[in-house]
Formats: C-alpha cells, sequence, structure tokens
C-alpha cells in the first residue's frame, strides 16, 4: 500500500480507534522504556507517530533499537495489515503483553517496546540537547499554559487553533514540528502545577516579548547605577524564563523607579499579589513542583505616614527619633559623633535597608522645598558651643513635637547646655527632619514613600521568581 494512502486511512480510522480500543488498552502491560502503543498513537508534526515506524521499514531507514541501528522488516503480513488499519493493540500484543513483531537486518526479533524513542521518533535529543532548544521549549511551556487557561486538551494540543494569550519569539510552526514527548510531558506537568499557583484570571504569558525587553531594559539601568554593580548580567539577578501578567498587571510607569531596590519591591508585591510571576523552568516527569525565591521581604506601596516617637522616657537620654510609615519603623541618629546622620529600616523582613543624610535631605527638598536650616560644618559647630538663638530654636522644635507635658524652658536649657555634642547634633538634625516631615498630611504621606522605596534599595537586591520542575 502506497505510504500517502496508508496515512490517510490510518487518520480516518484514529479517532474510532481511540473510542473502541480505550478500555483494552489500559490492560496492556506497558512494558517499555522505547515506543508503546499510546506513543505511536500521538502526532508530531501533524503526523501520526505510527506512520513514520512505517515509512522506515518501507524505505529500510535505520533505527535505534535496543540491539542497536537496524533496519527492520515486519515478521508476518498479519501484524503488518493490523497495525496498517489502525488495529495497534491485535498488531502489536497479544495476552496483555507486547509480542515481538519485527525482524531485523540480522535475523532479530523485537517487540515494538524495543524501538528506542528517539528524534526521529520525537524523543530525547541527548545530552546537551534542553540547553541547545532552551528558547524553543521555554515558548512551549508559554503556550502550554495559554491553552490550559483556555480551557484546551492540552494532552492532544492542536497547533491549528491556539488561544492568542501568549507573545513568544520561537516560530509556532518551529516548535510543533521539534517539541519532542519529553519536553511536551514536561510543559503538560508544568503548565498544570503552575495553573494551581497563579489561581484563576486573565492570564497571558510572556517569552522574548516587548514586556519581557523592558524589564531587561529597567533592569540594566538600575543595575549599572548602583556601586558597585550587583550582578553581572540579568539572569544572575532574576533567572525566570517566562513571565505571567494578569491583565493590565504590567501597566505601570516604569521610568518611577530610582534604585534597584525600588524595582524589585514592586515585583515582589506584584507577584505576592499573583499579577507579575517570572518562572524559571526545568525539565519536569510525571510531577512538577515549584520552589519559591526572593519573594519576601517587600513593603506594599504607596507607603503612608502612621507617626513617630520623639524619645521613649527621658528626651535626654536619646539621641534618636522614629518615624512609623506603612508596616515599617525607621530610626534616624548619627553613628559618629557629629557625622553620619542617616536612617535606617528597624525590626522588619526589610531591616537594614539605609539612607544617608545627603538623600535624607534631597527627599525632604523635593517634597517641602525645605533646605535644612545649617549646613553639615555650621551645624557640628553649633553641636559644640551652642549659641543662644541656636538652643532657643531647639527648644522650639522640641515644644513642637512633644506629644506629653514638656519640660519648662528653664529647666530645659539647663539640662541642654551639659549634654554632650553627639546628642545636640543627632536630636536636632532628626527633631528638625520630622517637624518639616509632618507639617502636613501630603508631605508626611509623600514623603515616606519617597522613604522607604530609597531604604529597601539597600535591602535583597534579587528578583523574585517561582522554580517549576
Amino acid at each position: 500500500m502506497a505510504i500517502t494512502k496508508y496515512v490517510q486511512q490510518v487518520r480516518r480510522r484514529q479517532t474510532q480507534y481511540k473510542v473502541d480500543h480505550a478500555e483494552r488498552l489500559t490492560d496492556i502491560i506497558l512494558e517499555a522504556k522505547g515506543l508503546d502503543i499510546p506513543e505511536i498513537s500521538k502526532v508530531r508534526g501533524g503526523v501520526l507517530r505510527a506512520t513514520l515506524i512505517s515509512k522506515a521499514i518501507e524505505d529500510k531507514t535505520p533505527v535505534d533499537t535496543s540491539k542497536g541501528k537496524r533496519t527492520l522488516t515486519w515478521i508476518n503480513d498479519s501484524n503488518k495489515q493490523a497495525y496498517e488499519s489502525g488495529d495497534f493493540i491485535n498488531a502489536l500484543s497479544a495476552n496483555r503483553k507486547y509480542i515481538p513483531v519485527f525482524f531485523t537486518d540480522r535475523g532479530e526479533k523485537l517487540k515494538i517496546t524495543d524501538i528506542k524513542k528517539s528524534k526521529m521518533f520525537g524523543g530525547g535529543r541527548g545530552s546537551g540537547g534542553g540547553a541547545e532548544n532552551t528558547d524553543l521549549t521555554e515558548c512551549a511551556q508559554c503556550i502550554y499554559l495559554a491553552a490550559l487557561y483556555m480551557k484546551q486538551d492540552i494532552k492532544d494540543l492542536d497547533f491549528s487553533s491556539l488561544p492568542n494569550n501568549f507573545e513568544i519569539d520561537v516560530p509556532l510552526k518551529k516548535i510543533e514540528d521539534e517539541l519532542t514527548d519529553d519536553w511536551k510531558e514536561s510543559s503538560i506537568v508544568i503548565a498544570e502545577r503552575l495553573k494551581k499557583y497563579l489561581g484563576s484570571g486573565n492570564w497571558k504569558f510572556h517569552k522574548g516579548s516587548p514586556m519581557v525587553n523592558q524589564i531587561n531594559d529597567v533592569f540594566r539601568k538600575l543595575n549599572a547605577q548602583e556601586k558597585p554593580k550587583p550582578f553581572s548580567n540579568v539572569n544572575k539577578w532574576c533567572p525566570a524564563d517566562i513571565w505571567a501578567v494578569k491583565g493590565s498587571a504590567w501597566e505601570f510607569d516604569l521610568a518611577q523607579y530610582a534604585r534597584l531596590g525600588e524595582f524589585n519591591n514592586q515585583l515582589k508585591e506584584l507577584h505576592d499579589a499573583k499579577k507579575v510571576v517570572g518562572i524559571s523552568l526545568k525539565k519536569a516527569k510525571g510531577t512538577a513542583k515549584l520552589s519559591r525565591y526572593n519573594v519576601k521581604g517587600f513593603v506594599k506601596r504607596p507607603v503612608r505616614f502612621k507617626s513617630y516617637t520623639l524619645y521613649s522616657r527621658d528626651f535626654f537620654k536619646s539621641k534618636d527619633m522614629y518615624i512609623f510609615i506603612g508596616d515599617l519603623k525607621m530610626q534616624f541618629r548619627s553613628f559618629e559623633d557629629t557625622k553620619s546622620w542617616q536612617g535606617e529600616i528597624k525590626g522588619t523582613s526589610a531591616a537594614g535597608g539605609k539612607i544617608g543624610g545627603g538623600p535624607l535631605q534631597a527627599i525632604l527638598e523635593g517634597v517641602t522645598r525645605v533646605k535644612f536650616k545649617y549646613d553639615e560644618r555650621t551645624i557640628q559647630q553649633l553641636s559644640k558651643k551652642p549659641n543662644p538663638t541656636f538652643m532657643q530654636e531647639f527648644y522650639e522644635l522640641y515644644l513642637s513635637l512633644e506629644k506629653k507635658k514638656p519640660i519648662d524652658e528653664r529647666t530645659f536649657m539647663a539640662t541642654l547646655k551639659k549634654q554632650r555634642p553627639d546628642f545636640i547634633y543627632s536630636k536636632y538634625k532628626s527633631m528638625y527632619y520630622v517637624a518639616n516631615m509632618t507639617k502636613s498630611k501630603t508631605y508626611a504621606n509623600k514623603m515616606a514613600d519617597n522613604l522607604a522605596g530609597y531604604a529597601l534599595s539597600a535591602s535583597d537586591l534579587s528578583g523574585p521568581f517561582v522554580k517549576a520542575e
């Protein structure tokens, strides 16, 4: 029978075959490390795999078997005829077991399971194949995820009627023709596992799309601004191979980020809300598992100002001040006598985020248009030798922030004269900052958000992602 006529005949009978023989097929003992009936019933590159075996026999093409490279012939015509009619069970098995149906060119008898699932039949590409074909398999994962969310049968995926909820950079025809069965299985089990993690919604899946390019461009810009530059390339920052985006979650201004930490914080918040999720892929078999990385330690933006603490018990025994912004607590103080006044996040998963005096002043001026009254050299001198005008100003700042019964001016001044320069320096700068920050609710909230965003840049700079394998 001519191969083209045979292909047409088998494909016409395939649907009915699946129905008529499904129950019998489950009773066969699948011994296979190689091909079996379910495998040859699949379509690869638009061609039924069973036809590929027939063509190899007809053309005397050597195939990979358990005995090595061999050409094949049928042992008898009855098996061949049953096979060509689409009755694979009667053609290849008896008494619930696969039986020898092929002769090799060396006279050996082989079962269908002795034929290896090589590249010719849609099997693995050998060591290094995954690395060579990374783009293809990553794009395929986007397709399988997209199809699953559109309720298509991903175990028998029809590439001619795919949904449009994916954006990739490898041609569909190449994926359909070259995606091997091991990677199809991986794509299926990972898609099913990721759907449970992502949940329902209008998801779109990206590989090499303009959106992915935007992420990479923003990273490169912000990474280059850090001194020293923390990451050598984008994969060291976030090894996501594909990105899942829900609805319009990606429609925000990427130019708003001044530091890499701010951008990471945004991505962590979006990940936590299951709106934008980076996904790193490894081949899976049978089942897939997920592991999460760098998804904690973020602050929900915008951050709002809540309150401040001038001191805990005794004003003159604490040279620092605290402000409470969102879920964060930030301390203001100096760390080297009359030098290094700064802010630092305390007591959260983002602890350690710091912001120096220069950026603090820039944020104050940017929001309120207020500059520190004294330059750094002058405030250091006044802290060591405070004059009456400065002392009066110090007391008035105290009164503007005191929430309890204030100390009378005479007692305050007498006590202030006895203080060390580092107390005066640190307390004055902290009070001046908070007093101007809290002049209005609008100022306080805007500065709180700016302070949190900047301070977070000193926390973990790695991007969030899940690893599916």
